[in-house]
């Protein structure tokens, strides 16, 4: 456990280090996001990855026994950045 803590705080610190953006770069988000929509999603087009079926979520917590968490850091209006820890 104190190992997955580490993990964790070392996870959180690179994302708070790399984590900085500016108002020009949140000004793109929608854009990459409408980008993104326009294109299939990987299963739509066919490449299954794996060999067992999704789940009913088609997400992680799917998978019995693990715990996914997040959590959001806003710091004035140039920060925002985030950390998530997923436990088996």
């Amino acid at each position: 456990m104190v190992a997955m803590v580490a993990m964790v705080a070392m996870v959180a610190i690179v994302v708070l280090v790399g984590g900085l953006v500016g108002p020009a770069g949140l000004a793109l988000a929608p854009a990459l996001a409408e980008e993104a929509s326009a294109r299939p999603r990987a299963r739509e087009a066919g490449l299954v990855v794996g060999t067992f079926p999704t789940g009913p979520l088609n997400a992680i917590t799917d998978v019995a026994g693990v715990r996914v968490g997040h959590t959001t850091v806003v710091r004035g209006e140039d920060v925002r950045t985030g950390v998530t820890a997923i436990v088996p």
